[in-house]
């Protein structure tokens, strides 16, 4: 009965602490694809918030987006500008009229984006992770490692009776 709850108690407080916080899931802003070529579309996509919606960003040709709810949350899109090539991510903020505002990022690169595969986001992804999916990786190992152990100590459990 002792491991049973040492167990529980570890994986609850590996939880509690590794767990992103609301507002580091709710305001990301997810740009797809992350690296674009100038003069390519990107998508931008927030949480819900009272509109109107807008999304800003160096690397955007014109003025704000304005951003429409759909499926959940706001989106559209906006045009790289010609000027945009950056050896550094240019910030994306979305800003409402009630929530937020929401921080996102994006690369904007030169002609050749990689291999020619069809647009797949692997290919072309920046392989950079964000401390909220850092977080949920690491939620999702402790919650594994937690069951697992439960799982060990109901089968010694079961070969005692026996």
């Amino acid at each position: 009965m002792g491991s049973t709850k040492a167990a529980a108690c570890a994986a609850l407080t590996g939880a509690a602490v590794l767990a992103p916080s609301p507002a580091a899931m709710a305001g990301d802003v997810q740009v797809s694809p992350h690296r674009a070529t100038v003069g390519a579309r990107v998508t931008i996509t927030a949480p819900p918030c009272v509109g109107p919606v807008f999304a800003e960003s160096g690397a955007f040709a014109g003025t704000a987006v304005r951003l429409h709810e759909f499926a959940g949350s706001v989106t559209g899109s906006a045009r790289i500008t010609d000027s945009a090539v950056s050896s550094t991510p240019w910030k994306v903020e979305v800003s409402c009229k009630e929530g937020g505002p929401f921080f996102g990022s994006l690369r904007v690169v030169g002609e050749s984006m990689g291999p020619a595969t069809g647009g797949g986001w692997l290919a072309t992804a920046q392989q950079e992770t964000t401390s909220s999916t850092g977080a949920l990786v690491a939620l999702s190992g402790l919650v594994a490692t937690g069951l697992g152990a439960a799982l060990v100590v109901l089968r010694r459990r079961r070969s005692q009776r026996s």
